[in-house]
């Protein structure tokens, strides 16, 4: 058996050897044919596993072998798919053992050398029909997989016109303001720098090929790298790579090939072919990289069986099956058109291609004139200048129709603004942000922080001003309607390149507009009645369909139950067609000469901010010309006064200082406030009211004196006594001094919370109103309405205000109730003062007491109605210091109070054994009732409180630190203080014994509940104590010991 298999394996061996040798003979022949410019053909008719077999092994043999479907093929492509699944086993001499082995042995040889004789001679033959001096790609490998048979034929003779090559080239003008052209434009650079890293860019060809076969070329002459970002707001961001797109697009079709519009075709360098929506996948060897070039061959000759189709060819190698033109681009002009981002490419459209094709075909730069549709590139104004526009418009009022109109009729024009940007991102693919904004600043919220920081807009301002090629309009409303910013904007684009020009849209609108309008409406309202339609269809469909099932299972039934069946019913067409539908605008439609849109055009906020601001533009900015594109000048600025007349009834001004003058009187104010609430509450207490009186006796005695001495007089002065004044029967009018009536009483003596509120609030009011006119200096806008009362009240006196808390709703309330401060204007419905700002505020106090008086009156008359019901957070919550109506109640205490509970003393515990009696039976009976031992009684002398100790609060409740109680000064042999209650540990939960819990294992031990420790003794507690009051006692009680000693030693002298 040994010698029998060593001859085996001598057998295997040699014949191994053979195989060896015929493999790398074919290998050769291929590579010879390889570099020679000759592609064999390969045929893919096997199964998945003979093209595994040619991907495994190495490049020599996958050159040389080629496999046909016969039956030897596809057993051979079964065992190479078992070889995947072992790694390191793919060699050739492993393989080849394993099969032989299969086949059982010469054989299996003697097939194998044949079907390599073959194909060896089919690969010389092929070598030989191809066109000798054909250049091979720089590097062939095995992702390029050349078509079975070329279809595509050489180009014959063509003698028709041919078009001049000055009108074949990019159209520059027309390109994506991040593309770079040059080298004549045969250089397409791509602006890479922040966030246009994102961005794709575009540029097409002047000439849109109707017919025939043609064909250019571009070479990836660089790829840049971005830079990764860390997104915020939970944005996850896109890696930015490096893309390009080859095509062809309708024109004035977008540039972004790939953004799902249906006018456009193109292969991706990710190796996909896009049309419209779809997208199809290719091969691997239809991927671009670095220093690859791609040839788009367009064939739209009706001779050609590849009619209608696109195909592209790398290094001269064709890469992707011809690809067939859509039936929506089919007989439309078809302009050549690359959309790339992060790159550099070499563009070239002829005359002859860098990497030539297997056959004959003609480039963009030898077109026959009637195969192509040529579109001019924007020509520059008279002089050589381009044309930059400034719209001017008013919010709410068509600006942005009007651009949209205007670009529509002139697409050479490019349009600077942050909605385009945005339009831009999301057709580059990014995420279009979902936030609030208006039209013409919309949210620029990506979650990339070179998106968000304004970086893009202003370098496409420059950007636009750098390249002068093409004409510019710049809608940004805000900004055209204020001057600095104008004078700011026309800086960029210099005069000597840019007629700076400026359109104002004020007035009635034109008839073009109008119609564009209109159009639009109707188509709104024409989408709606669809979907409408639409929905209805639908319904009626279910409610038919419900009818045939039911119907179906009633048929069922009596089938089932032998009865008299029913005709089946007609099976429904499940295709819903849409139903023309037929609509028309009302004649208030007609009418509008403004169409509401989803956003505004500015928001509230700017608008109050800057509307005073807002003016028409001027030749002195820097214009070269201004067209009143609605109505005249005059016409216009009339408008725009009114307009700004009009907002100013109605708008707040949130950019307002608070002047100099309203702090003073503020100040002031709120300083005779505290004055006056001080004084009142002296003369509520009886005590210092007494004092009050006596202050004023002294003084007028003294008063005298000093006036009898300059008299002369010698005679004692009698002291004058304060005489009461009748207070109901005052005139209030002629009160001089409201802070002393006669008598020390205050004129406000009476006042409540109300009052206080009514006072501050009169006051606050009409200082309001004053330093507002005077803050904005605008005889337009001589005050403000009642809506805005809160804002500005908010704003100058930095604290809320609401009419709920004094319990009104309108500010004719309020002002009903203050009537003598402030009133409304039936006119302008602006807020008005009463009287001038020079008046005294002590005239404020004399209005508060007559209200009061007269308010008690009606009260005293059973007017229920005049009984003033603020609620309490108005009040200040119930008591203590009277605050602004909104201001709300705070807590306060004594700072060396401060989280203090307040403590009841409470009285000491008798000693254990003592009496429980009360203390007035234990004062009379030292002896308990069970005639115990007698107990000392306590001290009624207290020591006094250390200096560290902070003293009691001067009145209110006692504030103490909650205490212990202490012993007395001298301790008996008896007393003993109250044991301190054991504090467990933290999470000690105790336990109720085994005997109580049911269910218990009785080999399971039970925790025992937590023990006290032993109690501390008492001396030794009071030693250790490091309370500056136990201390005091202490020393209070060696004193006490030693004065006891000293009087027990002085009288054993005296014995």
């Amino acid at each position: 058996m040994e010698r029998e298999n060593t001859a085996e394996s001598a057998d295997f061996a040699s014949a191994m050897e053979n195989k060896d040798t015929e493999m790398e003979d074919v290998a050769g022949e291929g590579e010879e044919h390889m570099e020679d410019g000759e592609h064999a053909e390969h045929e893919m008719e096997g199964e998945e596993g003979e093209h595994a077999e040619g991907e495994e092994h190495h490049d020599e043999q996958e050159e040389g072998e080629h496999h046909e479907g016969e039956e030897h093929h596809e057993e051979e492509g079964e065992h190479h798919e078992g070889e995947e699944q072992h790694e390191g086993e793919g060699d050739e001499e492993h393989a080849a053992d394993e099969h032989m082995e299969e086949e059982g042995g010469e054989h299996a040889k003697e097939e194998e050398k044949q079907e390599k004789e073959e194909d060896e001679e089919k690969v010389k033959e092929e070598g030989d029909v191809k066109e000798e001096g054909h250049e091979a790609a720089a590097a062939p490998s095995k992702e390029l997989k050349p078509q079975k048979t070329e279809t595509e034929q050489d180009a014959g003779e063509d003698l028709r016109e041919r078009l001049p090559t000055d009108k074949i080239d990019l159209n520059g003008p027309e390109s994506s303001l991040n593309v770079m052209l040059s080298a004549e434009n045969r250089i397409m650079m791509m602006i890479s720098e922040g966030g246009f890293q994102y961005l794709l860019g575009g540029v097409r060809s002047t000439v849109g090929l109707k017919s025939g076969r043609y064909a250019f070329e571009i070479t990836v002459l660089e790829t840049l790298s971005g830079k990764p970002e860390q997104g915020h707001g939970g944005v996850r961001p896109p890696y930015p790579r490096s893309l390009i797109r080859l095509g062809l697009s309708t024109a004035g079709s977008s540039l972004l090939m790939g953004d799902g519009t249906s006018d456009h075709i193109a292969f991706d360098s990710e190796g996909v072919f896009v049309s419209g929506k779809a997208r199809t996948k290719l091969s691997q060897s239809a991927r671009f990289h670095h220093g690859c070039s791609m040839t788009l061959l367009v064939n739209l000759d009706p001779a050609s069986p590849n009619h209608n189709t696109v195909s592209l060819f790398k290094n001269g190698l064709r890469v992707s099956e011809p690809q067939k033109i859509p039936e929506r681009l089919q007989g439309k002009a078809l302009f050549p058109t690359i959309t790339a981002k992060n790159v550099s490419l070499q563009i070239n459209l002829g005359p002859t291609l860098e990497k030539p094709l297997s056959f004959k075909c003609r480039t963009l730069l030898d077109v026959a004139a009637a195969d192509v549709d040529v579109v001019e590139v924007a020509k520059k104004e008279a002089g050589g200048k381009c044309e930059v526009i400034f719209p001017v418009g008013l919010p709410e009022k068509g600006f942005f129709d009007w651009v949209d109109h205007f670009l529509a009729k002139n697409p050479t024009y490019t349009e600077l603004s942050d909605r385009k940007i945005i339009e831009w991102a999301s057709a580059s693919g990014l995420a279009k942000p979902k936030g609030f904004g208006c039209n013409d600043r919309p949210d620029m919220k990506f979650g990339l922080p070179s998106m968000d920081d304004g970086s893009i807009s202003r370098l496409l301002s420059r950007l636009a001003a750098a390249k002068s090629d093409r004409n510019i309009i710049v809608p940004t409303l805000l900004d055209n309607l204020l001057s600095a910013r104008r004078v700011q904007a026309l800086a960029r684009f210099p005069a000597s390149v840019y007629s700076r020009n400026a359109t104002v849209l004020i007035g009635n609108p034109s008839t073009g507009y109008l119609e564009h309008i209109q159009s639009i409406l109707l188509g709104e309202k024409r989408q709606k009645a669809e979907m409408a339609q639409k929905k209805k269809s639908l319904e009626e469909r279910r409610l038919k369909m419900i009818e045939i099932k039911k119907k179906k299972a009633l048929i069922a039934k009596q089938k089932k139950e032998g009865t008299a069946v029913d005709e089946e019913p007609e099976e429904m067409d499940t295709e819903v067609t849409p139903e023309e539908v037929l609509v028309e605008l009302t004649d208030e439609e007609k009418a509008l000469l403004v169409r509401k849109t989803s956003q505004v055009d500015l928001p509230e906020v700017l608008v109050s901010n800057s509307f005073g601001k807002f003016t028409l533009p001027t030749l002195e900015e820097g214009f070269t010309n201004i067209k009143y594109e609605w109505s005249g000048e005059e016409e216009a600025q009339k408008i725009l006064k009114d307009w700004i007349f009009a907002k100013k009834m109605t708008q707040r001004v949130t950019d307002i200082n608070v002047g100099d003058r309203f702090k003073e009187l503020s100040t002031n104010w709120n300083k005779s406030m505290t004055q006056w609430k001080h004084l009142q509450m002296q003369w509520k207490d009886p005590a210092k009211r007494k004092v009050m009186i006596k202050k004023k006796e002294d003084k007028l005695k003294k008063e005298a004196e000093e006036k009898s001495k300059e008299e002369g007089k010698e005679e004692a002065v009698e002291p004058e006594k304060v005489e009461e004044v009748d207070f109901d029967a005052i005139d209030i009018e002629g009160v001089e001094d409201i802070s002393d009536l006669g008598d020390c009483r205050p004129l406000f003596s009476d006042f409540g919370s109300e009052d206080w509120i009514l006072l501050s609030t009169r006051f606050e009011i009409h200082l309001l109103i004053h330093c507002f006119k005077q803050d904005v200096n605008d005889p337009d806008r001589p005050g403000f309405s009642e809506n805005d009362l809160e804002y500005y009240f908010r704003r100058y006196f930095k604290k809320p205000f609401s009419l709920k808390n004094y319990n009104l709703e309108k500010a004719s309330d309020l002002q009903n109730l203050i009537k003598d401060s402030f009133k409304i204007s039936e006119k302008t419905g602006f807020l008005e003062a009463v009287m001038d700002v020079d008046t005294p505020i002590e005239q404020f106090v004399k209005l508060t007491e007559e209200h009061r008086r007269e308010r008690q009156r009606r009260l005293d008359a059973g007017d229920e109605s005049a009984e003033l019901k603020f609620p309490k957070t108005a009040l200040g919550g119930g008591g203590g210091k009277t605050l602004t109506p909104g201001q709300g109640h705070k807590r306060s205490h004594h700072k060396q109070f401060r989280g203090v509970r307040p403590h009841i003393a409470r009285p000491m515990r008798p000693a254990l054994g003592a009496s429980t009696h009360s203390s007035n039976n234990r004062s009379n009976n030292n002896t308990n009732s069970s005639g115990g031992n007698r107990v000392a009684p306590r001290p009624r002398s207290v020591p006094q409180r250390p200096q560290s100790v902070p003293p009691r609060a001067p009145s209110g409740p006692a504030m103490v630190p909650r205490q212990r109680p202490h012993p007395p000064a001298s301790v008996p042999s008896n007393w003993q203080p109250r044991p301190a209650a054991p504090r467990p540990p933290a999470g000690f939960r105790p336990r109720a014994p085994s005997a109580l819990r049911p269910n218990q294992p009785a080999n399971v031990a039970v925790k025992r509940p937590w023990s006290a420790p032993a109690p501390v003794p008492p001396q030794k507690r009071l030693e250790s104590s490091p309370h500056p009051l136990r201390r005091g006692q202490e020393k209070a009680r060696e004193e006490e010991e030693e004065e006891g000693k000293a009087t027990s030693s002085s009288a054993i002298d005296s014995l």
